[in-house]
């Protein structure tokens, strides 16, 4: 019984005695009073935006994520919900995506908000930060419009209780978008210095408004804007070996608008090894986004009627992998461009 009358004792003379020894900022990270006061605190603020495109569905692991919505299926090794056409919107993977980039758009409205017009930060720098975020927020809106066509916009910090909205227009979204890349054309620079590498630049905005224009289906405005890319002041050129793009030692080729950067141990792989891998080799076997045969066995033609997989070349019939490869390939490219379009069946394009 001392000892507690003691420990309480103690805590009792500690919280009297020196009022202001809890009373103390964070010694890991920026208060909300600090953050905006300064370029130095500003900067690690916006990396945190960046951080948060490489988290889950964002940026880092795009076309891994977007492989998964084919008729290949994400998870046709768990339960075969998507090759099987009876996912539904309370799937966990279509949930992701959306929490995702509401995250991203979320760190970026904080930011945007918090730059605009803040007197204690360099203008320049200033101009140039808001033009980031606002890229970052269209790059998301532009995936969330592509995958849910209408959504909600937010375009200022907004607490959860608050969201609760209702959805926007396909058209707004799209417009949304559109003007944010517009905008970020016009703040953000042509390049940056060798220790500022990774940052979004100029051409990366020009390029995401003119896909935009092209997924809109505006022919002439995507022609207008990406062939800007080809011409002065940008120095963007298709390098003449394909396989290079491939190999680290040419990474920041001439070829890349924008690319996400991370920090990889040379020789040792990454996790698209597995993910784009095969099960024969020598990692985990994951192999996410192996191309399956359960669509075809599974689906029917639009009209209804079944699949012949009769036809489909067998492995026995054939003395290599190769030849046997390419034969199969073409059997599958046969049925998706049947006159009885079996895919549409599906909703996938």
């Amino acid at each position: 019984m001392k000892s507690i009358y003691y420990i309480i004792s103690a805590f009792t003379l500690l919280l009297t005695g020196c009022t202001d020894f809890l009373d103390r900022s964070p010694y890991n990270d920026l208060s909300g009073n600090t953050v905006w006061t300064s370029d130095a605190n500003a900067l690690m603020q916006l990396n945190g935006v960046y951080k948060q495109t490489k988290n889950g569905w964002s940026m880092q692991g795009y076309c891994y994520h977007f492989t998964c919505f084919g008729p290949d299926g994400y998870d046709y090794f768990r339960n075969s919900n998507i090759e099987m056409a009876t996912a539904t919107t309370r799937d966990g993977i279509f949930l992701a995506a959306y929490q995702d980039y509401y995250k991203v758009i979320n760190a970026a409205n904080d930011a945007i908000a918090n730059l605009t017009d803040n007197p204690n930060i360099t203008p320049k720098l200033r101009e140039r930060m808001i033009g980031e975020a606002r890229f970052l927020r269209g790059f998301s809106y532009f995936m969330l419009w592509q995958l849910y066509g209408g959504v909600i916009i937010l375009d200022k910090p907004t607490q959860p209780i608050d969201t609760y909205l209702p959805r926007n227009t396909a058209d707004q979204v799209r417009d949304f978008v559109i003007e944010d890349f517009k905008d970020a054309i016009e703040r953000l620079p042509l390049e940056y210095s060798e220790s500022e590498y990774g940052r979004i630049t100029q051409g990366a905005a020009v390029a995401m408004l003119g896909r935009t224009y092209l997924y809109d289906q505006r022919w002439g405005d995507a022609a207008t804007e990406l062939h800007k890319l080809m011409e002065e002041p940008y120095k963007y050129d298709l390098v003449e070996d394909y396989t290079k793009l491939f190999d680290w030692k040419y990474e920041r080729n001439t070829e890349y608008i924008y690319a996400l950067s991370f920090i990889a141990q040379i020789g040792y792989g990454t996790a698209y090894d597995s993910w784009y891998g095969n099960r024969s080799s020598f990692i985990n076997g994951e192999s996410y986004s192996l191309g399956s045969h359960i669509p075809f066995e599974t689906s029917t033609y639009a009209d209804g009627s079944p699949i012949d997989l009769s036809t489909r070349p067998k492995r026995s019939n054939y003395q290599d992998e190769v030849s046997f490869g390419n034969d199969l390939i073409q059997w599958y490219a046969n049925v998706i461009n049947s006159p009885k379009n079996w895919i549409n069946a599906l909703g996938l394009i």
